[in-house]
């Protein structure tokens, strides 16, 4: 293909395995992402035609369909890395956002030599795995938490089954009884359509001892937490949200999208018998970092009381 616009991408991503991220968008210039910070590719803008050539290119790739009609798509590419179109009249201009999937798993042991968290710290997830409590990670985009995720589950004994519910797929570890299923949206109604809340209640069928969601965003929260609280032990789930007590906020409320005839100190029971620990990772100044980590330990009227995991000068107060 002749198109400056989809040779300059498609390298990007052959050759410069640090770049995470790439976002084009049509009438302006190329943007990737490198160690947490944007950068312009080159000032020239991207015409429409190139970027609409692009898409369609990833489209094609992946047998997705993106118009007017539904007018976004997401998808995996062959090299496994992750992408989101947006076409008017969501957007003014056509644009799609390529995400590199995870090529190089992290381990706890590399996490700490990096910086993301102390020796207490390391020690204390190590336990937690091998103990078999269940975790919540929690963060803002690109925070780190599917490489926390990920990081968690490669401490998991390999004799364990480990099922991992995505949307799109991001983990990826070495574990002789893990395996990866996926959602199946269905935009038109021609084939049957698969949410992480049927995954949820097709995994129970599948002999999981852990059940892992990429990222909890939807009605899938209630099955999940009724799932836990009546086994499967050492699961983990991420979760959109700046500090834990908020992440526990938001948990309430989309258990409360899916059960409205709940009340709310019942969710709070179920969320309370369902997780242990959580985790908060935050970005700043383009470094990713552990930045709060709490245990549930009580139930009260006015909510949960949350207790620091370990004392660190490198934990931001609760």
């Amino acid at each position: 293909m002749n198109n400056r616009l989809y040779a300059q991408v498609y390298s990007i991503l052959r050759e410069q395995p640090d770049v995470t991220e790439i976002l084009v968008i049509a009438h302006a210039p190329v943007f990737i992402e490198r160690a947490g910070q944007l950068s312009v590719v080159s000032q020239s803008l991207s015409d429409l035609s190139e970027v609409t050539e692009l898409i369609n290119e990833v489209l094609l790739e992946t047998g997705l369909v993106a118009d007017e009609r539904h007018p976004q798509a997401q998808g995996t590419l062959k090299n496994g890395s992750r992408f989101q179109v947006l076409l008017p009249p969501l957007v003014t201009a056509p644009s799609i956002c390529i995400r590199r999937s995870l090529t190089l798993a992290y381990s706890l042991e590399d996490l700490h030599r990096s910086g993301t968290f102390d020796s207490k710290a390391l020690n204390f997830l190590k336990n937690a795995v091998q103990e078999r409590k269940n975790i919540l990670i929690v963060g803002g985009t690109s925070s780190g938490k599917t490489t926390l995720l990920n990081a968690l589950l490669m401490a998991v004994p390999s004799t364990e089954r480990v099922l991992v519910l995505e949307d799109t797929r991001e983990i990826s570890f070495d574990h002789s009884l893990w395996q990866s299923i996926q959602t199946r949206p269905s935009p038109d109604g021609l084939v049957p359509e698969y949410s992480l809340k049927d995954l949820v209640r097709l995994s129970m069928r599948l002999r999981p001892d852990r059940l892992v969601v990429g990222e909890v965003r939807g009605e899938e929260a209630l099955f999940l937490l009724d799932a836990l609280g009546t086994g499967h032990p050492g699961s983990m789930a991420t979760l959109h949200g700046s500090t834990c007590q908020s992440a526990l906020r938001r948990l309430e409320g989309l258990i409360m999208r899916a059960a409205p005839h709940w009340g709310l100190q019942a969710i709070r029971q179920l969320i309370f018998d369902s997780i242990q620990y959580v985790i908060a990772m935050e970005k700043k100044n383009g470094r990713r970092k552990l930045s709060e980590a709490v245990s549930i330990s009580s139930l009260e009227e006015f909510g949960f009381t949350l207790d620091p995991l370990w004392e660190s000068s490198e934990l931001n107060p609760l």
